[in-house]
């Protein structure tokens, strides 16, 4: 019977070992999976911010040339209707360009405020990379430890105590 109590101490602390094996790898192995997707999603929120300041830019160009058509529209209507530039002609001009030049800030600032929200999932993104891969590595040790106790708690079946007999009655 002794044989049979230790064979099934070894298979209890093998598969203990083989658990512990089997658990730590799987954890390191989805903290990388984590951690590569994280910085998948870092690399594209970057990607996007760069995208968001290069469609503001191009907007504002845009506008900048829409109001510059529109500015000689209005000095062709100007000089063809001999109307002076002075006074309300001029004031009309003027606000043409504030507004015009309002709108090519605006374009800019909304692309910034896209570019920093961008920016900022990004830099979370980050956070989450290293938080993932340090979370793994964490389950990784607890359960490399939780399967080495295991091993020792079942490798007490290893030990034997020494068995006594007694042939009379123990005073």
């Amino acid at each position: 019977m002794a044989i049979a109590s230790t064979t099934i101490a070894i298979a209890a602390v093998t598969v203990a070992v083989v658990a512990a094996g089997v658990g730590t790898y799987s954890a390191i192995q989805a903290a990388k999976a984590e951690e590569d997707a994280n910085k998948f999603q870092k690399k594209l929120a970057s990607t996007q911010a760069a995208q968001a300041n290069l469609q503001a830019q191009a907007e504002a160009d845009r506008i900048k040339r829409r109001n510059r058509i529109y500015r000689g529209r209005q000095d062709t209507i100007v000089s063809k209707s001999g109307v002076n530039l002075s006074g309300s002609a001029l004031d009309v001009i003027f606000d043409s360009q504030v507004q015009g030049e309002l709108d090519v800030l605006t374009a800019l600032y909304t692309g910034k405020i896209s570019q920093d929200v961008q920016l900022a999932r990004a830099q979370q993104a980050g956070f989450a990379a290293e938080t993932a891969r340090t979370q793994g590595l964490l389950t990784a040790s607890g359960t490399a430890l939780s399967g080495a106790g295991s091993a020792v708690g079942a490798s007490r079946g290893f030990v034997t105590t020494p068995q006594t007999t007694t042939t009379g009655p123990e005073f």
